[in-house]
């Protein structure tokens, strides 16, 4: 029977080398990945290629869920359920004209004249 092998303890500069990447490339990249050495002060070579490569699993479910957001957002779109942007900006635009119009050649003192068209801007400013 194989006798047991002692894991491979690493420090940040001896696993930059073998992974031949940037010593202070992996440092941050282990900070940014909450990695934390153990009570040696060194890392695992786990921990060390998770910091390199990133965590698949982690990945994956991020890709899985961006294509689902994706293929929902399609389905609502062939279902007219969104408008695209532009339509909206431009039936707002032409609302907003029309209401002004009628508006302008309304009984409607000034000010309450002033307190439609401000409550327009607001609107228009929503899809600017």
């Amino acid at each position: 029977m194989p006798k047991p092998t002692k894991p491979v303890r690493w420090t940040r500069q001896a696993a930059a080398a073998q992974f031949g990447c940037d010593a202070q490339t992996l440092s941050n990249r282990l900070v940014a990945a909450s990695i934390a050495p153990g009570e040696d002060g060194l890392f695992a070579t786990q921990q060390i290629v998770a910091a390199i490569h990133g965590d698949l699993d982690i990945q994956r479910t991020r890709n899985e869920a961006a294509k689902a957001d994706l293929n929902e957002a399609k389905r609502d779109f062939e279902k007219r359920r969104l408008i695209p942007a532009g339509e909206a900006r431009a039936a707002v635009a032409r609302l907003t004209a029309a209401i002004s119009k009628v508006m302008s050649a309304s009984p409607l003192s000034a000010k309450q004249q002033a307190a439609i068209a401000g409550n327009l801007e607001r609107l228009n400013d929503l899809f600017a």
